[in-house]
């Protein structure tokens, strides 16, 4: 139930020709135009509790594109510590006590994603928007914490998907607190847009509480490389970017489906550009082609495929030019030429993803995790737009998969793109 001074407070705003928001969605839309009127923030969080605490330092620059996650937490004595950050050359590390990972080519993706849209929709429409971010945040759960780095619409608070549906249970001038399923009771300021207080109960009955101590607005590049300042990268293991970028994508890919449908994108734009950009789409697709489970990338069919191949090739390297010389090791330096593996990739991949029924599993094996795949079409040249995009990121997993078996197969060779 809505506080007395909630509605005291609303009572004024009324009066004085201010209406305040009235439902959880116009709330949403005031607090994120705060937050999306800023260039970048850093904010420090702080959680104590019986035997346990938790430090937190998040950033933000827009400009350069960078953010940053410092996390330490102590229970009982054991002291943890998590470390979340990008840099200019397009790496992001993630580290842990687990160890530490690169990703590269975060913001390759990013951008991908950006001329995507850019290239195909009319960007003056503000619906249409659908500039990115690298962005870290900070979660209490029940019973933990959850750290995360993915890529956000740009001027996106990290909480604004954790509201959807949640109901407001209590707002003042200051502060709007909205009651979530998942995260508790979440405070946003209404001066900045920022995350200021989560309050959860675990599940033996303690209110676990993280509250914003201190935080600064636009403060600049410098600001977010102090954070990870003289952090190590040393025995980073390598990790591909498009696991991070997963419903992002899938999230733009609708939208450019609904442009089509009302004659804001163009489709013949959005086939040309995705097949301008089949490195990138190959980039993506990697991390889901490994070989779990019933992924289309188990099995012995592509040993076949590759074998059938690699005869067909033999035969024409021996008759060209007259040559009839079986010199396998001649054959084996051919095989591996960068032009002729990317030729095999880029015809199979092509031929392949033509079969339907391939189209729709891969966009599940793809996008699964990250909401229904399936992309919705409500007239014809929608339903077109739909099975270009999925033509195009099944032939990106197919490639992806050929590049894998390739070297497999037939030995290592890099280079392909």
């Amino acid at each position: 139930m809505t506080s007395l001074k909630s509605l005291l407070v609303l009572c004024l705003l009324t009066a004085h020709g201010l209406a305040a928001p009235v439902t959880p969605e116009q709330w949403v839309e005031e607090l994120s135009s705060t937050y999306a009127g800023h260039l970048g923030f850093t904010a420090v969080y702080h959680s104590e509790g019986p035997g346990k605490s938790l430090d937190v330092t998040l950033g933000l620059d827009e400009g350069s594109g960078l953010s940053a996650l410092h996390m330490t937490a102590s229970k009982d004595g054991h002291a943890m510590e998590a470390k979340l950050w990008n840099t200019p050359v397009d790496e992001m590390y993630l580290a842990s006590g687990q160890g530490i990972v690169c990703v590269k080519g975060v913001m390759t993706e990013v951008n991908s994603l950006r001329e995507l849209l850019k290239s195909v929709t009319n960007q003056d429409k503000d619906d249409l928007r659908f500039e990115l971010q690298l962005l870290a945040s900070i979660w209490m759960t029940k019973n933990g914490i959850q750290p995360s780095l993915g890529i956000r619409s740009r001027n996106e608070p990290s909480w604004k998907s954790e509201v959807q549906n949640a109901s407001v249970k209590a707002f003042d001038d200051k502060t709007v607190t909205f009651e979530t399923a998942k995260w508790g009771l979440l405070t946003i300021s209404r001066e900045t847009g920022l995350m200021s207080r989560q309050s959860i109960t675990s599940d033996d009955g303690e209110v676990r509480v993280l509250e914003l101590r201190q935080f600064k607005i636009n403060p600049g590049r410098d600001a977010i490389t102090g954070i990870s300042h003289g952090w190590s990268t040393e025995g980073a293991k390598q990790a591909d970017a498009g696991a991070y970028s997963r419903a992002a994508r899938l999230k733009l890919f609708q939208t450019l489906v609904d442009a089509v449908e009302t004659g804001d994108a163009d489709l013949e734009k959005l086939e040309s550009v995705l097949k301008e950009q089949r490195p990138a789409l190959r980039g993506f697709a990697r991390p889901y082609t490994a070989e779990v489970g019933n992924s289309l990338a188990t099995g012995d069919t592509w040993k076949k495929i590759l074998g059938a191949t690699k005869d067909s090739l033999r035969k024409q390297w021996t008759e060209k030019d007259g040559n009839k010389e079986a010199d396998e090791a001649a054959f084996e330096l051919y095989l591996a030429e960068p032009a002729i593996r990317a030729q095999v990739r880029d015809e199979l991949g092509k031929s392949l993803s033509e079969i339907e029924e391939s189209k729709k599993r891969l966009m599940w094996e793809i996008f699964g995790h990250a909401g229904d795949p399936e992309l919705k079409a409500t007239n014809k040249t929608g339903e077109t737009a739909k099975a270009v995009i999925e033509q195009a990121m099944a032939r990106a997993y197919i490639e992806a998969v050929m590049e894998q078996k390739m070297k497999e197969f037939w030995g290592a060779r890099d280079g392909l793109d």
